[in-house]
C-alpha cells in the first residue's frame, strides 16, 4: 500500500503513515497474530543393547542432548538439538562449561532463525522462545 499523501511504501494493514502521520484507510484490519512456541527440553540416550557399560556412581548412563521442542499448529516437532553429552552428574549441571556452552550455541541458533526469547520454564535449561506463525506456515 502507498501513501497517498506522501507516496511513502507502507504494510497493507497500516493505519497511519510512519513518514507523515496520514491516517489510511479505516476499515484496514489487523491481522491475526499467532505464534508458535519453543522450549528447550533434554533426552537421554541409552546405551544400545549388548554394550554394557560398567556400573558406576553415576545413577544414568548413557548420553544426554539437549532439543528445542515446538508446540505450533503442524504439533509437536524439533527445531535443534546440541550434540549428544555423556550423562554424568557434573555434565547435567549448569556449572559445566562445555554443557552450557553447547546449550548456548542451541539458543544462538534459535535466535538467528527468527525465535524470540520469552523466558524460562522450571529448570535452568529450559529457555522459552515464541515466533510469529506466517500465514504460508499455517496451513
Amino acid at each position: 500500500m502507498i501513501c497517498p499523501n506522501c507516496a511513502t511504501e507502507l504494510s497493507d494493514f497500516a493505519r497511519f503513515c510512519a513518514n507523515c502521520g496520514q491516517a489510511q484507510k479505516e476499515d484496514t484490519p489487523f491481522p491475526e497474530v499467532e505464534y508458535e512456541t519453543c522450549e528447550i527440553a533434554w533426552n537421554q540416550v541409552l546405551p544400545a543393547q549388548g554394550k554394557k557399560k560398567k556400573p558406576s556412581k553415576e545413577f544414568f548412563v548413557g548420553n544426554f542432548y539437549f532439543w528445542a521442542r515446538v508446540v505450533g499448529p503442524k504439533g509437536t516437532y524439533s527445531t535443534g538439538q546440541t550434540p549428544e553429552i555423556p550423562f554424568t552428574v557434573k555434565n547435567h549441571d549448569p556449572s559445566n562449561e562445555q554443557t552450557v556452552e553447547l546449550l548456548n550455541a542451541l539458543l544462538k541458533e534459535l535466535e538467528s532463525g527468527g525465535w524470540e526469547p520469552v523466558g524460562k520454564g522450571e529448570t535452568w535449561f529450559s529457555y522459552q522462545f515464541r515466533r510469529m506463525i506466517q500465514a504460508a506456515e499455517k496451513q
